[in-house]
């Protein structure tokens, strides 16, 4: 059984209550979920393409025999040890339950994660082998430590085991550190998808930016209100299919076969005065000029499962008709202009805050997000961002940037700032603070400054400087207003950034 079809079995095997109801939103959380387990499998499997591509701390290692486990891993490198230095053994040794796990319940278990440090995956140290160690599930549980550790460093994915059930609400990269909320039964994990789902969650980060930010009095200043409801609507055209894509299947006005076969019934029968079409009578003439060659009239007597059985040639000339008026109507919906599209500024104010919008689209052969060309074009520090082609599936992002205080770090001038991923998108954070001019310090993927000082180990911090501060969200069991937050690893004493 595939990964989605056992989440899909688990899943409606535990729904009781009130999830019963929400059933379908909280399928639509696993099967994202279960689909980020087969992306992140994939990216293992061209981990050593990957490599060669991304001159990154997060750069995949190469193939190790962990010894004793009788399975390949990928190496590592975090900032907590050395290529040397990554197993679960040595992690331990610098990171204490007690210090990281800053909240348990029956439900949930809130972890603050260590920077460089994977969620799952064939790797020595992951947040899964973490959690599995010391919330053990009986099927591997065991009084002997050793013995634990060995067990437990052998599983690479949450559903190794049937009755591990403990199970990440939301995902952190591999180089932010900060807020992890893990369900710790499949209720709880099901609560939790239908919170993200509605946009119940407030999350916010903190982060240490390239340079000192300047204020910039041509930056449009825009209302809170103005600015969500643009965003609603962008989301809603994202959602209903209405932006124009090639790649979109069907449209408004599309007609499959048996419905292009239907219509020349009627018109042959001629039963009724046609209806205002979108087509012309010469480009309706086009449609009908592969049916007209074979089709003879006797077929209007004809129903279209009994022509597709037994005339297998001409359900051919219909489905040919049916591509010339669906590519008519395309070509003619791409000429259209834009007509009262919602759009929002790439750089903006809403009062003293720096908003940044810029859609994101993820390329099933890199490991950067990508944006639009046309954005890419007017902002020379995302160039190399840039997509393809526009048509792909670029998602409305938009991230709320406040400006905390200004700092050095070794002699250079950073910013210490707080973040809030207004919408969630795969490395949102880091490729709009990118786009805005300043990059995270540390961020090797997203800013040439860091790749190159990343060379020569001139200046370079321990860690990409992105953390997840703060969570708040009406978990399952838990009051309306719960919110937690962590301790502030960026502190600045005397204009001096400290890193911890």
């Amino acid at each position: 059984m595939n990964l989605r079809a056992t989440l899909f079995r688990i899943h409606y095997k535990n729904l009781t209550g009130i999830q019963k109801r929400n059933s379908k939103k909280s399928f639509r959380y696993l099967r994202r979920f279960a689909e980020k387990q087969q992306t992140q499998m994939s990216e293992v499997s061209n981990a050593t393409s990957l490599a060669s591509k991304v001159n990154s701390l997060e750069a995949f290692g190469e193939k190790e025999q962990i010894e004793g486990s009788g399975q390949e891993v990928y190496g590592d490198n975090p900032c907590w040890g050395s290529p040397e230095k990554c197993d679960l053994q040595h992690l331990f040794s610098k990171v204490q339950k007690r210090d990281v796990v800053i909240l348990e319940t029956k439900n949930y278990i809130i972890f603050n994660k260590p920077p460089d440090l994977r969620m799952d995956g064939p790797y020595p140290s992951t947040v899964h082998k973490v959690l599995t160690f010391w919330y053990p599930p009986l099927s591997i549980a065991t009084n002997d430590e050793e013995e634990l550790l060995s067990r437990v460093s052998k599983l690479h994915q949450h559903n190794h085991l049937d009755d591990n059930a403990l199970r990440p609400c939301h995902q952190l990269d591999y180089a932010t550190s900060g807020i992890l909320c893990v369900a710790r039964n499949y209720e709880a994990a099901s609560a939790a998808g239908v919170l993200w789902e509605n946009r119940k969650v407030s999350k916010s980060y903190l982060a240490v930016l390239h340079s000192h930010i300047k204020s910039n009095n041509t930056l449009p200043i825009l209302k809170s209100e103005v600015v969500m409801s643009t965003l609603s609507q962008l989301e809603r055209t994202y959602r209903n299919g209405r932006r124009k894509s090639k790649s979109k299947v069907t449209f408004q006005g599309f007609m499959p076969p048996h419905a292009i076969f239907a219509k020349w019934q009627s018109g042959k029968a001629k039963k009724k005065k046609r209806k205002r079409s979108q087509l012309s009578e010469d480009q309706w003439s086009k449609v009908w000029e592969p049916v007209e060659k074979i089709v003879p009239e006797t077929a209007i007597s004809m129903d279209w499962k009994e022509l597709c059985k037994s005339k297998v040639e001409w359900k051919k000339t219909f489905v040919e008709a049916a591509a010339i008026h669906n590519q008519i109507l395309r070509n003619a919906r791409e000429e259209e202009p834009e007509k009262g599209e919602p759009s929002l500024p790439t750089l903006f104010m809403v009062e003293e805050d720096l908003y940044i919008f810029c859609p994101l689209a993820q390329a099933s052969s890199d490991f950067t997000m990508k944006i639009p060309s046309s954005i890419a074009q007017s902002h020379a520090s995302v160039a190399k961002l840039a997509a393809e082609s526009d048509d792909g599936d670029f998602k409305p992002s938009l991230t709320r940037c406040q400006i905390l205080e200004e700092a050095t770090y070794r002699g250079r001038p950073v910013t210490k700032v707080k973040l809030w991923p207004i919408t969630g998108r795969r490395h949102q954070l880091r490729v709009h603070t990118a786009l805005s001019g300043h990059p995270i310090l540390g961020d090797v993927s997203y800013s040439d400054v860091n790749k190159q000082e990343a060379q020569t180990e001139a200046r370079l911090p321990p860690r990409m400087c992105l953390h997840a501060h703060s969570l708040a969200l009406p978990l399952l069991g838990e009051p309306e207003d719960w919110s937690i937050s962590t301790l502030d690893p960026f502190s600045v004493v005397e204009g001096e950034l400290l890193i911890k």
